[in-house]
């Protein structure tokens, strides 16, 4: 009998275009490479039904979350009491396969009594309380603050908790330790991903880039730091910056810099070759929310990759990055890197880095064997 199991996405992951998303696609899909029959689960909300993923997926099927006021008052989040679906319960309970729950979000029918005697699986993206404190703290809107605060109070109260859970599979190692204190059976399983192998270019690049969703505040924060205290002492060195719905005030800044151009909304075919052909990748953030796609596709594809440490939050990157948390240290860092070539001793640091951690196949069978399927 072929071997199978069940996961319960919080979002459709395809297209997987934010780290949640491709998480969720990439790991499925591994699985699958494995042999496994995976039965795909999601929670549908603005995104649009892929039928491509029945390419790999043994089934997919499609689920609604509960309106809005259902949830707002109750105990639990309402990332979690929004995704307490009676029907996927009930499908979930038509075969005695494994059941792998996507995020905190879905981890409330892992309680259900009705679950009780199934392997019961968790995969953390985040410290969730803490990642919505820190969407509280950059919100502007009275409402939405509010309501970030809300729902970080509430998912304080709830990861503090045993989770009655059989593993944990934490993204980060810093996330482990945190649900290790509650849980038992928690393990790291770094990011899965997009890059196949990696393909980092030897030589030298003809520009530095930024590349993020810049609708994202965190991604926005980060950019106009870099317009402060980074670009007016870098005037000599093109400047690439890539990303998602730039608004208005962002292009109006980055206008100021003659030798920066702005690429909107890039295809993912033309972001992967600005990532491949850049010299050096331009790495901060202000929030410590895990490892971050960004670096890892930077990392994997790119050349020189210039970060704080709560870009590199796992200690065996550090040897793959220049780090280095003053920001005023960064022009000189970049003009000095600007003459370097990349050599095959750099890409031999990635290489072994990627097969060692970042294999999507290596990582797929590490669940499998963990749970032993």
């Amino acid at each position: 009998m072929k071997l199978g199991i069940h996961i319960v996405s919080f979002d459709i992951p395809a297209p997987p275009d934010y780290g949640g998303a491709v998480d969720v696609f990439y790991k499925a899909k591994a699985l699958a490479a494995l042999g496994i029959d995976v039965h795909l689960h999601c929670f549908q909300y603005g995104r649009a039904q892929q039928n491509a993923m029945l390419g790999f997926c043994k089934t997919v099927t499609y689920y609604t979350r509960k309106p809005f006021y259902q949830s707002l008052f109750s105990k639990k989040p309402y990332i979690v009491h929004s995704r307490e679906n009676e029907v996927l319960l009930e499908n979930l309970q038509k075969d005695r396969l494994p059941i792998l729950f996507e995020g905190v979000h879905t981890s409330g029918l892992a309680q259900d009594s009705r679950l009780s005697d199934r392997i019961k699986l968790l995969r953390t993206h985040n410290v969730e309380h803490l990642y919505y404190a820190n969407l509280a703290k950059a919100e502007n809107n009275g409402w939405k603050k509010y309501f970030y605060a809300f729902e970080a109070f509430k998912l304080k109260k709830y990861e503090n908790r045993n989770l009655a859970l059989e593993a944990i599979f934490a993204i980060s190692n810093n996330d482990a330790h945190f649900f290790a204190e509650r849980n038992t059976h928690v393990h790291t399983i770094l990011p899965f991903h997009s890059v196949a192998k990696p393909h980092n270019q030897l030589g030298k690049g003809t520009y530095i880039l930024y590349h993020g969703n810049l609708e994202v505040k965190e991604n926005q924060l980060a950019l106009k730091v870099l317009c402060e205290k980074v670009f007016p002492k870098i005037a000599s060195i093109p400047i690439v910056v890539a990303g998602k719905k730039p608004d208005l005030s962002l292009i109006r800044l980055l206008a100021r810099f003659s030798n920066v151009s702005l690429l909107a909304n890039p295809s993912s075919e033309k972001l992967s070759d600005l990532i491949e052909q850049a010299h050096i990748h331009l790495l901060p953030t202000f929030q410590d929310t895990g490892i971050k796609l960004k670096l890892i596709h930077a990392l994997f594809g790119g050349r020189f990759c210039l970060a704080n440490s709560l870009m590199v939050t796992e200690p065996i990157l550090a040897n793959a990055c220049i780090v280095e948390n003053d920001l005023a240290k960064w022009p000189d860092i970049i003009l000095a890197t600007f003459q370097n070539e990349f050599t095959t001793e750099h890409q031999n640091v990635r290489k072994s880095l990627f097969n060692t951690f970042f294999d999507n196949q290596t990582n797929a069978q590490k669940i499998l064997d963990l749970i032993a399927i």
